[in-house]
């Protein structure tokens, strides 16, 4: 009834109690999924045992009643109650008793399948649930004009880091394509994963064709001479090609010309026509040289195509990840037909002149690293090319394939890596492009959300289901059996009373009983009785407690009356007429205390308290993902060897080299740093020992490792206010033993001088920077080490004093400031956490850690700590110092500038800088310059020797924990079971039964010899006659003049002592053959019964 509605609304919402975060889910749903499914189950299992009790009290009666009637093995002697449940089943089988068998199977479906179902079908899990939403497309690219100031170098360090340093693609972009973004029009509150909507695709495409090559034989040149044609009136000038024996190369060639490439399409017989063409050439040169002037050798394979670009766009259905806002691979469809992207939409000339050229078609003044072409040397240095690269598109091409040169060989693999990179590249471009919409289509989508829940298990579910269908039905079965059955009673026999009425007019069958003995116990000595009566049942409560306490109390509701029948307590009510065999233990609490059975009490609620045991062991252990961490053997390089490093050097003259590209990407794009690196530490990269172990991937691993670092020591020297020339500083800093010293007296920066302009005139506002040391000016050997970084600002007027040269003298207040940095290098031991690829997750400083002040590591720090400070403070000479544009004129500036997020540091008409709030960016730029230039170094030195330590991995596990309330519960329950045990082997057991009375014939014996059977002529009579009497258990005379043990009003028996009782027993020897002797009386007995039962 409640289940298959759960089910239902659990397939139909993705799960119940839906919400964004475990901690929130409502106390009532923690409640209905870890202990309703048990309590119910513990409820509906209470009811069918009641029912199996019954089946199994009445089943002997039932017998009986048969018009042929039943042995007495069939009836009298059946004590189904106390049998082990598990067994009952096979056993009522074979002696063809069939209800009890189905009673039983019923009884073993609840317990040992329909309950532990229950405890599984309800969970807690991760879900992915789904709405309808409107969906907005807010952007729309900017007007074709507009775009060719978007395509700069910028451009081009995107792709490097996306290449190169594992930057991720901008939203909605994957490395084929870009999707126009569009987002859910209302404000999404909840864990979103991703969505789906309809917007538009676009992506390029490249054919290529093979080229037309004439060799040319001058054989006086000293390289050799090809002419390349596209088949579309497109010859090339004469190339040039230098090659060594051996050597291979790659070219990436554009139409376009400028002063940045050496080698380009446009001339006279390669007309604009060709325009969005480009020519890629591979080679592999001989042995044989071209001639006896040079070393060159002539070309031996060769292959080269002319590709042009296509650019398309499309509608499309397609889903976005949250987590990042990246496109589904596989989940975008088309709408619509393939449409050619017009130039009316699409600069496609502009984007193609960068990709040719290298550097922006439109010219203007940028920030200093966009004025030079991107230098890829350092990354390409393994394909060891003959050639520097001229275009920045061959860099992306081997990046992104990681082929060897020779692949490339083949046309088609040079087409695709060349598409890969024109994909890329776009996919780069057009978020760039991107203005918001004055008119937004709005359209349908739909929204799926991360949620967590009670989800309801279908598999489990549905088992419940039929297993409850099918007790169901064979309770029915059994519900029929027992009513077709015949049944000569005309009341319940549910207590000794009532069998006393029921048999008392029948002698003959009193006779037969009285003074047998009845059913012998097992044994007369008291020490095997416990342990086959008690001991047993207690081992076996270790694996299910509720049956050992269900069978103490079913034992003990029993045996109740006759405890009440050794005392003086023996009215009918606590004992003729006690009905405790027919009420379940669980439900026999508060009748029994009433009665003021307190042991009985106690026992009973023992029983009901394992049905709360069971609930709270059912939800005892709950599942929740935990970091777990491993010891693990690893290896740390202990010492190094000490190469020059080398730091590269573009073409262009300038020093912008790869880790300032690095530093670039890092804060421009967030690009993640190389690994073993932090924003301020260059480690030693950590290994695991064994050669044929590898980092796994989504596992966070633990080493100690050698650190280097830098401490800046940044100081404000002020700020100054100065007519006509730069300001003095005082150059007296502390070297790193506290010693003060004078690099240089009354020193003013030459790039800060008016006069100094280079011939160039300068009105109105104007702005200087100043990243450089006192390395020109002094001969002490710490003043090289400090770093000066400053800033001026002045409103400027001229006059022309030379003609001739245009030379002016320029007037001006200067207004200026400084920060002097003392960088000292240091090495020290650090804990640190990284990932498979060795990126860095976290650092901590080890306290008290192996001292490096003397180490050959200390030596490394401060040899590599120069080299950065030369690389950051060499570009006082190479600069234009003032400026009346808002550009940065030096690489550290323009990390400065990303660093701070300040445009204003180079404006001419902002106030200059204050020195003190830029002292932390100046730290933080100059700590990653020195981290980042100590990785590449540290990269390039070989490794000398390895020393051992013991590392860790941390992983996420799910692992099993204990639920508080079930534990509690449990705990709680089991200490309650402790005083009843205790209270239960203490006064338990207050007389040995010469047979327990657990059937009905063994019942029947104790009271076949009473007055009470053989006295009234009804069960009216009998009843009334019970009022106001006492009965007792003991010794008395039968009608027969015989003694016998049994039950009767208190005058008419004498009590017996638990002593006598087995002396009784032991003269008549039925203790030492008791299990040969048990069923030969069994036999006996049946045979004087078989005429009249």
């Amino acid at each position: 009834m409640v289940i298959a509605p759960w089910d239902n609304l659990s397939q139909k919402n993705g799960g119940l109690s839906l919400v964004d975060d475990p901690e929130q889910l409502p106390a009532h749903a923690q409640f209905a999924y870890l202990y309703l499914p048990m309590i119910v189950a513990v409820i509906y299992g209470l009811i069918l045992n009641w029912i199996d009790l019954d089946v199994k009290r009445i089943y002997p009666w039932l017998q009986m009643s048969k018009p042929t009637g039943a042995k007495a093995k069939d009836s009298l002697f059946l004590h189904y109650e106390l049998n082990f449940a598990l067994w009952l089943p096979i056993k009522a089988i074979r002696r063809g008793h069939w209800t009890i068998a189905l009673s039983g199977f019923i009884t073993l479906l609840a317990t040992f399948v329909v309950t532990p179902l229950h405890s599984s079908f309800l969970g807690v899990d991760i879900l992915l649930t789904r709405r309808e939403v409107q969906m907005s497309t807010p952007s729309e690219l900017i007007d074709p004009v507009a775009q060719a100031a978007v395509f700069d170098v910028t451009l081009l360090n995107a792709a490097y880091a996306i290449t190169w340093l594992d930057q991720p693609f901008p939203a909605f972009t994957t490395p084929e394509y870009m999707l126009l973004p569009f987002y859910p029009s209302e404000s999404a509150q909840d864990n979103v994963a991703n969505w789906t909507g309809v917007t538009t695709k676009y992506w390029t495409e490249i054919r290529c064709w093979p080229a037309k090559v004439t060799h040319d034989n001058d054989t006086l040149h000293y390289d050799e001479g090809y002419h390349f044609d596209n088949g579309q009136n497109c010859s090339t000038t004469e190339v040039y090609i230098e090659s060594r024996p051996g050597a291979e190369n790659l070219f990436y060639t554009g139409w376009y010309a400028d002063d940045e490439v050496d080698l380009n399409l446009e001339c006279a017989t390669c007309g604009p026509a060709a325009k969005n063409q480009f020519l890629a050439i591979w080679y592999h040169a001989g042995d044989t040289r071209v001639n006896s002037y040079t070393d060159t050798t002539k070309v031996e394979i060769m292959t080269s195509e002319f590709c042009e670009p296509s650019y398309y766009k499309q509608k499309v259905k397609a889903t976005i990840s949250a987590d990042g806002l990246v496109p589904i691979d596989g989940h975008v469809e088309p709408l619509g037909p393939v449409e050619t992207l017009p130039p009316t939409e699409f600069n496609s000339s502009a984007f193609e002149f960068l990709l040719g050229v290298g550097v922006s078609q439109n010219k203007m003044a940028r920030d200093y690293p966009l004025n030079y072409l991107l230098d890829q040397t350092s990354r390409i240095g393994k394909w060891k090319f003959l050639r520097p690269l001229w275009s920045p598109l061959v860099g992306f091409a081997l990046g992104r394939t990681n082929a060897s040169s020779h692949e490339f060989s083949d046309p088609e693999f040079m087409r695709l890596a060349f598409q890969g990179v024109h994909q890329m590249l776009f996919s780069a471009a057009l978020p760039r492009l991107l203005k918001n919409s004055t008119l937004p289509n709005n359209g349908p989508g739909e929204v799926f959300s991360i949620k967590f829940g009670v989800v309801v298990s279908r598999l489990f579910s549905a088992l419940i289901e039929l297993s409850l269908g099918i007790v169901t039905l064979l309770v029915m079965v059994l519900f029929w059996v027992c009513h077709r059955s015949p049944s000569m009673l005309s009341e319940d026999p549910v207590t000794l009373g009532h069998l006393l009425s029921v048999v008392q007019n029948s002698p003959l069958l009193l006779k037969v009983f009285r003074g047998k003995g009845g059913l012998t116990l097992p044994s007369s000595n008291f020490n095997v009785n416990k342990i086959l009566i008690g001991y047993l049942p207690t081992i076996f409560s270790s694996v299910l407690v509720e049956p050992f306490w269900l069978a103490l109390s079913r034992m003990l509701c029993l045996l109740q009356p006759f405890y009440d029948l050794l005392s003086n307590r023996g009215t009918a009510q606590r004992t003729i007429n006690a009905p405790y065999a027919a009420i379940p233990a669980q439900f026999a609490t508060f009748q029994a205390l009433e009665a003021r059975h307190f042991l009985l009490g106690m026992v009973c609620f023992g029983a009901a308290l394992g049905s709360v045991l069971s609930v709270g062991l059912g939800a005892l252990f709950d599942q929740r993902p935990m970091p777990v961490i491993y010891p693990l053997n690893m290896s740390r390089r202990a010492q190094l060897s000490s190469p020059e490093p080398i730091v590269s050097v573009t073409p262009a003259g300038g020093a912008w080299s790869d880790h300032f590209q690095v530093a670039m990407a890092n804060l421009s794009f967030g690009t993640p740093l190389p690994p073993w690196t932090t924003r301020d530490l260059s480690f030693l990269p950590v290994s695991l020992s064994s050669p044929s172990q590898s980092f796994e991937k989504g596992v966070i691993y633990s080493a100690r490792a050698v650190g280097f670092g830098v401490e800046p020591s940044c100081k404000s020297l002020g700020a100054f206010l100065t007519q006509n020339v730069p300001p003095m500083i005082d150059p007296s800093l502390a070297d790193p033993n506290g010693n003060f010293t004078d690099c240089y007296r009354d020193y003013r920066f030459p790039a800060m001088w008016l006069k100094n302009v280079r011939g160039r005139r300068m009105e109105g506002k104007y702005t200087s920077e100043i990243v450089s040391s006192f390395a020109p000016y002094s001969f002490y050997p710490v003043c090289p080490q400090w770093l000066i970084v400053g800033w001026a600002r002045s409103d400027l007027s001229s006059i022309l004093i030379n003609q001739t040269s245009s030379t002016y003298d320029y007037f001006g207040v200067v207004n200026s400031s400084f920060v002097a940095c003392t960088p000292v290098a240091t090495v020290a031991d650090y804990d640190i956490r990284f990932d498979y690829q060795g990126r860095i997750v976290s650092t901590s400083a080890v306290q008290n850690a192996t001292a490096h002040s003397q180490s050959q590591h200390a030596k490394m720090a401060a040899s590599l700590q120069g080299l950065v400070h030369n690389q950051t403070a060499s570009w006082e000479f190479n600069q234009n110092f003032w400026h009346n544009d808002s550009v940065s004129q030096d690489p550290f500036s323009t990390l400065l500038r990303l660093e701070s997020g300040s445009d204003a540091l180079f404006d001419p008409s902002a106030q200059t800088p204050d020195p003190e709030r830029m002292i932390p960016s100046i730290t933080s730029v100059y700590k990653l310059m020195n981290a980042l230039t100590i990785n590449t170094a540290l990269m390039a030195m070989e490794n000398a020797t390895q020393e051992a330590i013991v590392g860790s991995r941390s992983t996420v596990e799910v692992r099993v924990f204990v639920s508080s309330p079930a534990f509690y519960a449990s705990l709680f329950v089991l200490l309650l079971y402790l005083p009843v045990t205790v209270a239960f082997y203490i006064w338990g057991v207050k007389f040995a039964f010469p047979r327990l009375p657990h059937s009905v014939g063994s019942q029947l014996a104790y009271i076949a010899s009473s007055s009470l059977a053989n006295g009234a002529s009804d069960a009216r009579e009998l009843f009334e006659s019970m009022e106001g009497m006492t009965f007792r258990f003991g010794t008395l005379t039968g009608p027969d003049g015989k003694e016998d043990i049994g039950v009767d009003s208190s005058d008419r028996v004498t009590p017996i002592e638990p002593a006598s009782v087995v002396q009784h027993l032991k003269r008549r020897k039925v203790w030492s053959k008791l299990r040969w002797k048990s069923k030969k009386t069994e036999q006996k007995e049946e045979k004087v019964l078989e005429n009249f039962i």
